[in-house]
């Protein structure tokens, strides 16, 4: 299996997203992307939206349709696409951080890179403020793909702290205690300041995943030493 893709149906289009597997490919430029979208969606010919993700908690609005193939957003690891138009793909690039795919009942869009910087800086309720200002939470919907897991994702030297300051109620579920190191729990981060801002737990679904347990499935900068390939998630309206 190359890659994994799911949907869901508005009233006269529907949600389609997904990510890959090692096996889809490397996706070291955009272009690859972009070939990879035009194989799952054949007609008409998709655009995607590519972030240059720089582990900030950047989140940029998208108030214009882009005409290029291909859009880049400099300085973001966070894209909110209000009233998205078809066959326009939002991107997320990975290789153990998280990515997190965004939608509401009314067609807005939204991504998300959260490495431990970005969900340190709080970048999914920024994104999601974005959503709060048109929809109710009941009917934001949050989708977090593959990414490494606490098990092997050690948090050490001033991170604890700083995780334990910004969020002294949570910190003994994000930081996990293992015989050897403790790990940070990026998915159980990201899904409580989800629920925090009111979006019901069975509107937020995830992988199970580790990407460094599961190196042979997912490119993982952990389980391999050093960034060998890129896992792409995606996210854009499609025709029923």
């Amino acid at each position: 299996m190359d890659y994994q893709i799911f949907e869901y149906q508005l009233e006269e289009e529907k949600i389609s997203y997904g990510y890959t597997y090692r096996t889809a490919g490397k996706f070291k430029t955009n272009q690859s992307i972009l070939n990879l979208m035009k194989t799952l969606y054949l007609s008409p010919t998709p655009h995607i939206l590519v972030m240059n993700q720089e582990h900030t908690n950047n989140v940029s609005s998208i108030n214009k349709t882009p005409n290029n193939p291909i859009t880049i957003y400099s300085h973001t690891d966070g894209l909110f696409y209000p009233h998205a138009e078809k066959n326009l793909f939002l991107i997320v690039k990975t290789a153990d951080c998280l990515p997190i795919l965004v939608w509401d009942k009314k067609g807005n869009l939204g991504v998300a890179h959260a490495g431990w910087r970005g969900s340190l800086g709080k970048i999914l309720p920024s994104l999601l403020q974005s959503f709060l200002e048109a929809s109710s939470p009941k009917d934001i919907f949050i989708f977090m793909g593959p990414s490494i897991g606490a098990c092997c994702y050690p948090i050490y030297g001033p991170r604890p702290q700083l995780f334990q300051e910004a969020f002294p109620k949570w910190q003994e579920k994000i930081i996990i205690n293992y015989p050897h190191h403790q790990g940070l729990d990026l998915k159980k981060l990201n899904f409580l300041q989800a629920s925090q801002l009111g979006v019901p737990l069975k509107n937020i679904t995830f992988t199970y995943s580790c990407t460094a347990c599961q190196s042979n499935l997912f490119h993982s900068y952990v389980g391999e030493g050093k960034v060998r390939g890129n896992i792409i998630s995606w996210i854009g309206i499609t025709s029923i």
